[in-house]
Order: C-alpha cells, then structure tokens, then sequence
C-alpha cells in the first residue's frame, strides 16, 4: 500500500471512531430525554456540556426524528428537548436489547452470584 493509502487508511478509521463516539454520546443525551420532555439548560447542566456541544448533539437526532427541540410553553426563552413518537420507540428497543445482553452476561451465574443478591453465609467450620 502507498503512503497515501496508509495515510487514508488511518485517516479513515479515525473518522469512523469519532463518529461513532459523537453516536454514543448522542445516544446518552437521548436517554435522559422523556416524551414530556427536558430544558436543553438542565440537560446541560446535568451533563456538563457546553451549549454550543449539546445543540450539535441534539442536531443528529432531531434530524432524525427522534427528538424535537422548541420554546417551552411556560417559558419562551427556554429550550425544550423531547422524544418524538419514533425517539420513543428506539428507547424501548435499546432498553430491550440493553436487558438481554445484561441477562445474556447473568445467565451462567448462580442465584448467589448474581447483582442484588443476598450474599452466601461463610460455612461454618462444624466445631
């Protein structure tokens, strides 16, 4: 391969690496996001993001659909994020897919083994 190609190449997978980490992060700004909705500040807030990085954020899934960004009614200077019909529905399945690999992880342990378990009893040592 040419120096140029190699040079791609990394260039490539450096490009493909951001934007799944702008993905992932998006996808957790979307997460704390309800179908009632949330003010774009505390989000921010909550997330300690500056503004301008959320509203990039929010960009992509507004696009998408899965969220809309507008005036809130009590407040017209304030933002509000909330989940469209079809953000809804992808935070249903990413929480149906996130529960089966959890359970999928779980599944060869004990009962005793298992998160929110009580712990064992140490053996006693019969005297």
């Amino acid at each position: 391969m040419t120096r140029s190609g190699t040079a791609r190449t990394a260039s490539s997978r450096s490009s493909l690496r951001r934007h799944r980490e702008v993905c992932l992060i998006q996808r957790g700004v979307t997460q704390r996001i309800s179908a009632t909705g949330r003010d774009v500040r505390e989000l921010r807030e909550r997330l300690d993001l500056d503004s301008g990085y959320l509203s990039r954020l929010l960009r992509g899934p507004e696009r998408d659909g899965l969220v809309r960004v507008e005036p809130s009614a009590a407040d017209g200077r304030v933002r509000t994020a909330r989940l469209t019909a079809a953000g809804q529905a992808e935070r249903a399945e990413l929480g149906q897919l996130s529960d089966a690999a959890a359970a999928e992880l779980l599944a060869p342990l004990s009962g005793g083994q298992r998160p929110g378990s009580s712990p064992r009893r140490p053996r006693s040592s019969g005297s």
